[in-house]
């Protein structure tokens, strides 16, 4: 079973520091969706993981109208569910608090206080632990994997 992805939401607001005529750099606070979604022996299900995501971007704008932007994330997990078509549970014990990601991305302003936002984050380490048991169930390993991969797309609205 391979796990697909699954749309989620995102909102939250952002502070943009030039350091320069073309440079700068771009805090943020969001609240975000993530997860994934499967089928397993006929039945479907989703895991909805939601963050709180403070990226801090350095940002270069080769002209006037696009900015390109990349930098460290960190999320702090704030809720996760899983559900099936039969049942849905609150699993958030067997996820890491803190996902550590790369972002990439770039804002295009398209009118006056009005940009489109797309951004891709790389998830760095594993959000969740496997434990490995031989044949009489005594653990001989754990191992983190999975990772928060995202592309985001979204409006931004400038009162500046």
């Amino acid at each position: 079973m391979k796990p697909g992805w699954k749309p989620g939401l995102f909102i939250g607001g952002q502070y943009n520091q030039p350091l320069g005529s073309k440079i700068g750099i771009q805090g943020e606070v969001l609240i975000a969706q993530k997860g994934s979604s499967s089928k397993l022996s006929g039945s479907r299900g989703k895991t909805t993981l939601t963050y709180l995501n403070i990226p801090v971007l350095f940002s270069f704008s080769p002209t006037e109208r696009l900015f390109l932007h990349a930098g460290p994330e960190l999320g702090i997990l704030l809720s996760e569910r899983t559900k099936n078509s039969n049942n849905s549970a609150d699993v958030k014990k067997f996820y890491e608090n803190l996902d550590k990601g790369i972002a990439f991305g770039a804002n295009v302003n398209i009118v006056k206080s009005v940009f489109i936002n797309l951004r891709f984050v790389k998830g760095l380490e594993g959000i969740t632990e496997y434990i490995l048991t031989d044949n009489f169930g005594n653990i001989i390993a754990t191992k983190k994997g999975g990772s928060n991969n995202s592309f985001q797309i979204g409006l931004t609205f400038s009162a500046f």
